[in-house]
């Protein structure tokens, strides 16, 4: 694991090749509803943590009570982070640019604002799904005699540790040493973190 060594490491950036990666993601992701529709079908991914009948037994109570449900989980510092970062690599790394001048930064605000249907096609399966997870880890910690407040503390890293598996990668940990690595390393493995994350947990 190369993040045993705090990530240190040398790699070959070059600019070139991560504008083109840059275009290519704004290109083929801002305002395209269907990427948003597409990040739904993540959310059956946290049936890996819970088994596929927890999984629907804990979906069925969400929609009990959705708004509050997912009120809850809009609350928490993981869910705003991702939804404030992005869902992706790459993603992330576009909301950051920053232009060089007046014109620029106009063009790349409207690009950004553009990733707003992708990222809440990717926050939606997080709290849903998240809550499914945190609920139901929640409910069986109280069963195996732990309190509320140990319940709790247990729900919670249930929660950020099944969507850190079951969602795509945004934070360096949660990426291979490859999908780290440098420009051209980066640019082959675009939209990539998915399929990865699936095999492992698989």
């Amino acid at each position: 694991n190369w993040m045993a060594d705090g990530g240190n490491r040398q790699v070959k950036a070059e600019k070139w090749l991560d504008e083109i990666r840059m275009a290519h993601t704004f290109t083929s992701l801002a305002y395209d509803i269907g990427i948003m529709i597409k990040q739904w079908t993540s959310l059956p991914a946290y049936a890996f943590d819970m088994g596929v009948r927890n999984f629907a037994k804990y979906e069925a109570k969400f929609w009990e009570n959705p708004i509050d449900n997912a009120t809850e989980k809009i609350a928490t510092e993981y869910v705003q982070l991702r939804f404030k970062d992005g869902y992706t690599r790459d993603v992330a790394e576009g909301l950051k640019l920053e232009g060089g001048n007046s014109l620029q930064n106009y063009i790349l605000s409207g690009l950004q604002t553009g990733m707003m249907l992708g990222k809440i096609g990717d926050i939606t399966p997080v709290i849903m799904g998240g809550w499914a997870v945190k609920k139901h880890t929640y409910d069986q910690a109280l069963k195996a005699g732990y309190s509320k407040q140990q319940a709790e503390a247990q729900s919670i890293l249930a929660f950020e540790m099944a969507t850190d598996r079951s969602q795509q990668a945004v934070d360096m940990k949660d990426l291979s040493s490859y999908s780290g690595g440098g420009s051209i390393a980066k640019l082959f493995t675009m939209y990539k973190t998915s399929p990865r994350q699936y095999y492992a947990v698989a």
